[in-house]
């Protein structure tokens, strides 16, 4: 079994459950031995970033050490989350005033950044160290030749500086893992222009016809080459893309759920009854075999 410190963030602790159940029960299956961080706090998603640079890196610094307490890897569910913290990572192990300047406040914690826990993605520690064999081998109920769009938002890849080596070497304007999922899960993936385009959530509060713009722009797209679903690997898109879709246009699912359904997960342990986009019967109608299964 491997051991990894999860950081949950706080949208999938908050607002979208489903994720973090989803999350834990395909590592179950994977034999992944996720130790969720309790002691840590939001990322700042961007926009502390924005207004308080240094404060930014205290704060993530804070946030690394309870991983590296625990001689582990950082794994995070939220392509905010990897941006934010590959970046404070970045920065804080790239300049040594910096790191001792943070360190320095840290003291009054008793906490002290080393730069031993990595920042990774779910995602590509599960094609990385998991491998795709071991999902195949998983799948009970395979998909079929589904069309599922795989949406891979804005924050995944960027900056490409600052990421390279956290997202399997991925070409950021034209990524296949999320694709290469859906095939192991017997699905077909659909190529469409959108996948890499931004959902707009950092602008929904203040600009939120811009954001549902955006939204319909990919929904649109997706389903005019063939999509019946989109998974993503982002919270903060699941919540943009449910939140301004069209009531009952597509099923919005992350791709840790379809994974479950495909391992024969029951419909409660994924979370998928806190899923604004899915019509039950409407998304069953396309997993004939779970349904039949009794998995619901």
């Amino acid at each position: 079994m491997k051991n990894y410190a999860l950081y949950p963030g706080c949208n999938p602790q908050m607002a979208e459950p489903e994720l973090l159940k989803a999350v834990h029960a395909v590592a179950e299956d994977l034999e992944m031995n996720l130790i969720q961080l309790d002691k840590v706090s939001c990322c700042g998603g961007g926009h502390l970033q924005d207004r308080n640079p240094f404060q930014s890196l205290l704060l993530n610094a804070r946030n690394f050490t309870f991983a590296e307490r625990l001689q582990l890897d950082m794994v995070t569910i939220c392509n905010t989350c990897q941006y934010i913290l590959s970046e404070a990572y970045h920065n804080l192990t790239g300049d040594p005033d910096v790191s001792k300047q943070v360190n320095a406040r840290l003291e009054d914690e008793n906490l002290h950044f080393q730069g031993t826990s990595r920042p990774r993605n779910f995602l590509f520690v599960l094609l990385e160290d998991i491998g795709r064999p071991e999902i195949r081998r998983h799948v009970k109920y395979p998909l079929r030749g589904l069309k599922i769009a795989p949406f891979y938002g804005c924050h995944l890849y960027s900056p490409r500086a600052v990421q390279h080596g956290y997202t399997a070497d991925e070409n950021p304007w034209n990524p296949s893992s999320l694709a290469e999922l859906i095939l192991d899960l017997g699905g077909t993936p659909v190529t469409y222009p959108a996948a890499t385009q931004c959902c707009g959530f950092h602008s929904s509060l203040y600009n939120p016809d811009t954001s549902q713009k955006l939204v319909q722009q990919i929904i649109d797209d997706a389903v005019a080459h063939g999509a019946v679903m989109i998974v993503t690997p982002c919270p903060l898109c699941h919540a943009n893309l449910e939140a301004f879709a069209p009531r009952g246009s597509i099923p919005i699912l992350y791709y840790q759920q379809l994974m479950g359904i495909t391992f024969g997960k029951s419909w409660k342990s994924l979370g998928l009854q806190h899923n604004m986009s899915i019509r039950k019967r409407k998304l069953l109608r396309l997993l004939p075999e779970y349904l039949s299964a009794g998995m619901t």
